[in-house]
């Protein structure tokens, strides 16, 4: 699997490449998934993304109104709808790879997915965690110390986000906060025992 800071990239440059258009991130995750298995439910969506079914609701009903997934009565069974990506959005997937490889879009979405399981065997453990926490927090435990900035950089979110969710991760006592030697204002995050504990579960569970 690529590393986090490879995410990050791929992220970035997914981000650059929808820049303020109407699709988001989520949303071509989404999208890949229904070209992918189609036809399917959004049931079967909810699973192959990891998600709670009221976040794959609102991505499916945004998707439609975007025109690029279509929803039918499947033929077997007249109670159930089933989607397919309709041809702006066979469109808009080859543009996407066009423009970042497929590998590049494997990539973002593997490791999405590889979080989303994480931060959800965390929650079963207690621990509410994002996704954009976990990621931080398995960052953290990569390097160390680690700066806003740099975390920013290699997970493709921006220095606020970044420092919202240290200082979340700090109150949980998974990571600890220290100011930078070189600038005071700056802070840097390193894991603490706890972290390591907590990430050591979550992935001897996955494994």
């Amino acid at each position: 699997m690529a590393s986090l800071e490879e995410w990050g990239d791929a992220l970035a440059a997914l981000k650059d490449c929808l820049g303020s258009g109407p699709l988001g991130v989520g949303e071509v995750e989404a999208l890949r998934v229904v070209a992918r298995q189609q036809p399917l439910s959004a049931g079967e969506l909810a699973v192959g993304l990891s998600l709670p079914p009221s976040r794959v609701t609102a991505l499916v009903r945004s998707l439609i109104e975007l025109d690029v997934v279509a929803e039918r009565v499947s033929p077997k069974d007249r109670r159930r709808s089933m989607l397919r990506v309709t041809a702006r959005g066979e469109n808009v997937l080859f543009e996407l790879t066009q423009a970042l490889g497929a590998d590049g879009l494997d990539c973002c979405f593997a490791i999405a997915q590889h979080l989303r399981q994480a931060a959800r065997r965390a929650r079963e453990r207690g621990a509410a965690l994002t996704v954009g926490q976990v990621a931080l927090l398995a960052l953290a435990r990569e390097q160390e110390p680690l700066s806003v900035g740099t975390a920013a950089t290699c997970l493709g979110m921006g220095q606020s986000s970044v420092s919202m969710a240290a200082r979340a991760l700090q109150r949980r006592g998974l990571v600890a906060l220290r100011p930078s030697p070189q600038d005071r204002r700056q802070h840097l995050i390193g894991i603490t025992a706890e972290g390591q504990r907590l990430l050591s579960a979550i992935y001897q569970r996955q494994n």
